[in-house]
């Protein structure tokens, strides 16, 4: 089983599944709207932030290069919503920033997959990127602690300790007219390392 997030925060528990592709078939490459979907990150710290009405223009024409249909339209509502005096895009852009992706690779049909791996760290006694501890083992896929490992670590020790995830996940895009129009992100499997320096 695999754990699935889809854009806008909804969980699901999804059997794994695959297609089995012809070994002679040549697959395209994926798109540049995969290369800029795993680029964001870098495009988003490196923009100039002095003039937020410029900032979030830059940023609509970004993602008109990546997404179309209701992606583009969730982006541009969301950008519209933020604000450059909130954490709203530090938060967003955090994850994908922490994340190293390898090569888009086309799958079958009208799809692209991109597997990334996430390193993060985070206070034991408080972080917002994980809003709940208690079942972070299921919800991340955790294969070298049980959740009763970690319960019993966040309950043994000091506040300023700090654990982290190297989170291994594949997301899995829709395409059309080479832009993305649907996108999925599976954990594969993650592993805590706790009393992280």
């Amino acid at each position: 089983m695999r754990v699935r997030h889809l854009m806008g925060g909804i969980v699901a528990v999804a059997a794994a599944s695959t297609v089995p592709t012809p070994a002679h078939a040549a697959a395209a490459p994926c798109p540049a709207s995969v290369t800029l979907w795993s680029e964001q990150a870098a495009f988003f710290f490196a923009l100039d932030v002095s003039d937020e009405e410029v900032f979030k223009a830059s940023l609509k024409r970004y993602y008109q290069r990546v997404y179309q249909g209701r992606l583009l339209g969730q982006m541009h509502a969301w950008i519209e919503r933020s604000s450059l005096e909130s954490e709203d895009y530090v938060s967003f852009y955090s994850s994908p920033r922490d994340t190293t992706y390898a090569q888009p690779r086309r799958a079958a049909g009208d799809r692209c997959v991109v597997d990334g791996v996430q390193r993060s760290c985070h206070d034991a006694i408080f972080d917002h990127v994980l809003p709940t501890m208690s079942t972070l083992v299921s919800d991340h896929m955790v294969t070298n602690v049980t959740q009763a490992q970690f319960d019993a670590w966040l309950a043994s020790g000091t506040p300023d300790r700090r654990f982290c995830m190297t989170v291994e996940s594949r997301i899995s895009f829709v395409l059309a007219d080479g832009l993305i129009v649907e996108e999925h992100h599976e954990i594969e499997r993650a592993r805590v390392d706790l009393d992280a320096p």
